[in-house]
């Protein structure tokens, strides 16, 4: 469980931050990929 003492060394700005980005940057692909898929 080293994956999870980093993840919560880090403060929680930090990490929100990366989980929102993370969270919208996927959101993007699948929205672009279903997009190209129904035209």
């Amino acid at each position: 469980m080293t994956v999870l003492a980093h993840l919560t060394s880090l403060d929680l700005p930090t990490l929100a931050t990366a989980f929102v980005a993370g969270v919208a940057l996927g959101a993007g692909l699948v929205w672009k990929l279903a997009a190209r898929r129904g035209r």
